[in-house]
């Protein structure tokens, strides 16, 4: 095979192709495993001795407030993605368009590998997660079906009352979206903390930050042939196919990692995240073939891929805790959610006034007075003082 044409890894590569846009570098790092995701599908897997196989799949959630610069990240994977050639599937869709969208990703398959290498691979970029996850009380079978193709089985089944028994060889789902802080409870329910489809997710949340914006566009003149040798990469990784073998030292790292995460009773994060963390091997193995087949043409998983994998994960870890509690807290987010739109349609409130309309709802002000502090830090609102009392503003800008 011809070399690559980008020096190093593609990942890098691509974090280099990406310096100097709006959004943060934690949001382009997931975009480009997201992208060698989508170039990978089910051509590649790895397999345990205890049977377990691997394929590297993601359901990627970047979250952030309006502005963060999730939509622009994910644009531009698409944007590569699309280039290669690689198929995308639409970004809003229901139960029955995902089990149409596997059966097109089926038929496409079969025509250019033949019947008995075809798979049902479809990748999803979303980056409104609001217009692809829908409401479970106006489809109920989303969620069902969303935790089923995580593990891409082989078949995927799955039975309606309405449309009868869904089967589909060879399923593999990967999805990228972006969703901001206050809609994540509104769209998971928060039954499914703790086990099904939240443990299968990777929440990469970044905080909003000071970003100096100009409108003069800095002309770049490698920029254009860095893009040139992303797509050509993408492409020649995306006919990578077979299983990864491992070196002795991956196999090592590896079993120390899953026997620790299998038996722990407890999780570093908090028991919300117990079973992502007794999960986490399994992300942890994707990411690692993920950088393994950015690096090289090699099927091979060095040590060197688990470790690096395990310090991209922390990253997104650190505030993991924070978005699933999000979930949770139902009430919580629902008064965060209700003060907001309050002073945005009437204006300036008192701290009184604000805990006022709760009176009958929570038997204290607790609650009000922290959200009221949440919204503080994170600068959607600004406090002033007003007759001897705290008032409360939307902060602009």
């Amino acid at each position: 095979m011809t070399p690559r044409k980008c020096v190093g890894s593609w990942l890098d590569a691509y974090l280099e192709y990406t310096s100097g846009t709006l959004p943060p570098r934690l949001f382009h790092l997931w975009c480009g495993i997201s992208a060698l995701s989508a170039a990978l599908q089910r051509s590649v897997w790895a397999q345990a001795d205890q049977g377990a196989i691997f394929y590297p799949n993601f359901y990627c959630f970047l979250v952030g407030e309006p502005g963060t610069g999730k939509s622009t990240a994910i644009d531009l994977a698409q944007q590569v993605v699309g280039m290669a050639g690689i198929n995308l599937d639409s970004d809003s869709t229901t139960s029955a368009g995902l089990r149409a969208a596997f059966k097109r990703a089926y038929d496409r398959s079969a025509k250019q590998k033949g019947l008995e290498t075809a798979h049902s691979s479809v990748i999803v970029f979303a980056d409104e997660l609001e217009t692809f996850l829908k409401s479970e009380k106006y489809d109920p079978e989303l969620f069902q079906l969303l935790t089923k193709a995580y593990n891409n089985p082989n078949p995927l089944q799955h039975e309606t009352l309405k449309d009868g028994l869904f089967n589909v060889p060879r399923a593999f789902l990967s999805i990228l979206g972006g969703i901001q802080p206050d809609n994540l409870n509104k769209r998971i329910p928060p039954e499914m903390v703790g086990s099904g489809f939240a443990s299968r997710v990777l929440f990469v949340y970044h905080p909003p930050r000071f970003v100096e914006l100009g409108w003069k566009k800095v002309k770049d003149q490698g920029k254009k042939e860095l893009e040139d040798g992303l797509v050509a990469d993408l492409k020649r990784i995306s006919r990578l196919a077979g299983e990864y073998d491992v070196t002795d030292g991956y196999v090592k790292a590896w079993d120390k990692i899953a026997t620790e995460s299998a038996n722990q009773s407890t999780c570093p994060h908090g028991k919300a995240l117990l079973t992502y963390w007794r999960r986490r091997v399994t992300h942890l193995t994707k990411l690692s073939m993920v950088l393994a087949a950015s690096r090289r043409d090699e099927l091979m998983l060095e040590e060197g891929d688990l470790k690096d994998a395990e310090t991209i994960l922390r990253e997104a870890e650190v505030h993991m805790p924070a978005v699933v509690s999000s979930i949770t807290s139902k009430e919580e987010g629902s008064v965060h959610r209700d003060i907001v739109g309050a002073l945005r349609l009437h204006g300036p409130q008192s701290e009184s006034a604000i805990c006022k309309c709760y009176e009958d709802v929570i038997s204290e002000w607790e609650m009000v007075n922290r959200v009221l502090r949440d919204l503080v830090l994170a600068r959607k609102v600004e406090g002033f003082r007003k007759d001897e009392e705290t008032w409360y503003r939307i902060k602009e800008g």
